[in-house]
């Protein structure tokens, strides 16, 4: 309660700080409306009227700057409705430094221990409601951050959010988005010819009761710039990190079964027109609420492909990630992608694998502008969800039509085996897109898992189909509109390497996002 009163009245003082130029100040505005119509296939009331509105509103000057967030969502069966602001802050900063109070994003180190974020555009939907809100895993507190010549510092303090709550929900059910308590740094010394060093700390109290204590330590370097060398790069860097009981565990490197331990490392070359990266992790009791581990699971923009995305067990889960590329001049590039991880669900049971290998080749000669296509294919299985085999090939065009227009193409093919059951899915899109208008496209998905069939359905071996079309136009390049009508499949989405779930929907949604 202290802490939080602290924070006020710093808000408080610099807001009034802030009056006196808040006349030259710059404002920017953002919003986001998103009106459905329509419901998921089974549920009631099939004609249900949903709006959600997020506005996000900064004004700021050479020193300071203050925003706000306001959330408003409403359904027209009335299920947790809400209007509030659900972010505030103000910021001071300047060349050597910043402070900021009030909802603030930070990360320490990659995110093995702490990582803060939202993902824009990203609207859920409650469990089992339906009450929407956006994605945001915000800290409720005080940021400071500072530099002076190679030693840079940050630090933390306030009430973290797992951002997987409505804010009607919890208004209902009299539980805070914001609970426990966190607080944290960390010093980094570099970069100096692409070395750098740094340790981080945080102390994190569940709103479950007790504290728990961590630390780690990173690098990163390129021995190629230490040596001067600038016609390729090997980037390096290392992390490791400790739910500590002392100081001598973390430098054993390891402190028994019941710690929180978790390590990271990548490294990459760059060398005209060849690319490689390689990552490896190691995690075990890593899942903190309030952290993000590095994935090392190769994010796909084809459909079939990002609804099956591994996603990882940061319990217990250790593995690789390698990928190529190679790209030539007015002929196209080549990339060749391996991911593994290996782990337990239950300590009991035996070690479940996920493994999948990726190949794509896009082909674009500067000779014949009217050829842009790319070929895939993906194999892969992942017994942490009880795939033991999904295989994956699709093509995509692109073809160039007069008068600014284009036509886009796309056809993805599946076939799967999950706990036993085979089945098949299939994808198919084809847009058009001019270069001011807009675009307008229709797509299409087929699937025979059972577990996807329609209610009432009792085929042997049901095929259930979904189609939709979408218009989407920029306009003034402030307004950003898109009307879907059709059918949405529910299902797994990843985006900026958070996956989330999609609602089904049969009906009409209306999205409009405003800049101004």
């Amino acid at each position: 309660m202290i802490r939080r009163r602290g924070v006020r009245l710093v808000f408080l003082s610099c807001a009034l700080a802030w009056a006196p130029v808040a006349a030259r100040a710059q404002v920017s505005v953002q919003d986001l409306l998103d009106v459905q119509f329509g419901n998921a296939p089974g549920q009631d009331p099939s004609n249900l009227i949903a709006a959600y509105n997020r506005t996000d509103v900064a004004a700021y000057t050479d020193l300071l700057r203050v925003g706000a967030q306001f959330q408003f969502d409403h359904n027209s069966a009335n299920e947790y409705p809400y209007a509030l602001f659900t972010q505030r802050w103000l910021e001071l900063s300047g060349e050597r430094g910043r402070l900021r109070v009030g909802n603030t994003y930070t990360i320490l180190g990659r995110g093995l221990l702490q990582r803060s974020f939202q993902v824009p555009g990203v609207v859920l939907t409650q469990n089992g409601t339906a009450s929407r809100f956006g994605f945001s895993r915000d800290l409720d507190g005080v940021l400071l951050e500072g530099r002076a010549g190679l030693v840079s510092v940050r630090g933390m303090s306030g009430q973290p959010t797992a951002g997987d709550i409505s804010p009607g929900f919890a208004q209902s059910i009299g539980l805070p988005l914001h609970a426990g308590d966190l607080t944290g740094g960390q010093l980094t010394v570099g970069p100096w010819h692409g070395t750098s060093l740094g340790a981080a700390t945080m102390r994190l109290s569940p709103p479950s009761g007790g504290t728990r204590e961590f630390a780690s330590g990173f690098a990163e370097m390129d021995p190629l710039a230490l040596a001067r060398m600038t016609a390729a790069s090997i980037p390096l860097y290392v992390e490791y990190a400790l739910g500590r009981s002392s100081w001598d565990d973390w430098w054993r490197f390891h402190a028994g079964d019941d710690h929180s331990q978790g390590f990271y490392a990548s490294t990459g070359l760059v060398w005209g027109p060849l690319g490689f990266s390689g990552e490896w992790k190691d995690y075990h009791a890593m899942q903190l609420g309030v952290n993000d581990p590095p994935s090392l699971v190769r994010e796909q923009s084809y459909t079939l492909l990002n609804r099956t995305t591994h996603v990882l067990n940061a319990r217990d889960e250790r593995g690789y990630q390698f990928e190529g590329t190679w790209r030539q001049a007015g002929l196209g590039d080549l990339t060749l992608n391996r991911s593994h991880g290996d782990g337990h669900l239950v300590a009991s049971q035996p070690a479940r694998r996920f493994d999948e290998r990726f190949a794509e080749l896009h082909v674009a000669p500067g000779r014949w502008p009217w050829l842009d296509a790319t070929v895939f294919a993906d194999r892969a299985r992942d017994l942490f969800v009880g795939a033991e085999r999904r295989e994956t090939y699709g093509v995509s065009s692109r073809v160039p039509m007069p008068h600014g227009t284009s036509a886009e193409f796309d056809l993805e093919h599946q076939s799967s085996s999950v706990f036993g059951a085979a089945f098949v899915e299939q994808a198919a899109a084809l847009t058009l897109r001019h270069s001011r208008w807009g675009s307008a496209g229709v797509n299409f998905q087929s699937s025979t898992d059972p577990a996807e069939a329609r209610p009432g359905d009792t085929s042997v071996t049901p095929r259930r189909t979904w189609w939709g079309g979408t218009v989407g136009a920029t306009i003034e390049h402030r307004y950003e509109a898109s009307l879907f009508v059709g059918q949405r499949r529910q299902g797994l989405a990843c985006t900026a390497g958070t996956c989330y779930t999609v609602e089904a929907l049969e009906g009409v949604a209306f999205r409009l996002l405003t800049r101004f």
